[in-house]
């Protein structure tokens, strides 16, 4: 679904057609005007366009930034994931280690019960 949306970035409107919903728009304006306000007062001497650049500047390096973390975000997830199939792999085998172990101790136990009874009947 395409919304039509109004909105009025530094004293300007614009006509936007968006899939996204007014609220969500509205929100990026409101942080485009704040940022914008922000530098026009910290620095009056800058032009519209000059502002609107910076602001533009800042959102993209921003947005890099924040592609960035979330890619290192999935490769620590993925290494993450990789650990935990090693391990679960790691675990099976010690799981199938100690049932040999268990079926050895066993078998060991008959076998000394069998000696006893034979060695305790020669007595």
């Amino acid at each position: 679904m395409t919304n039509r949306v109004r909105v009025e970035i530094l004293g300007s409107t614009y006509h936007i057609t968006t899939g996204e919903s007014e609220e969500y728009v509205n929100r990026l304006v409101q942080e485009i005007n704040t940022a914008a306000d922000n530098l026009r007062q910290s620095s009056p001497q800058l032009s519209i366009n000059d502002v609107l650049a910076l602001v533009a500047l800042a959102s993209t390096d921003s947005f890099h930034k924040s592609e960035e973390a979330a890619d290192n975000l999935r490769a620590q997830l993925t290494e993450y994931l990789e650990d935990a199939s090693r391990a679960r792999m790691e675990l099976t085998e010690l799981r199938r280690q100690l049932e040999n172990a268990k079926r050895e101790i066993e078998r060991l136990n008959r076998h000394a019960e069998i000696s006893e009874k034979l060695g305790g009947s020669r007595t």
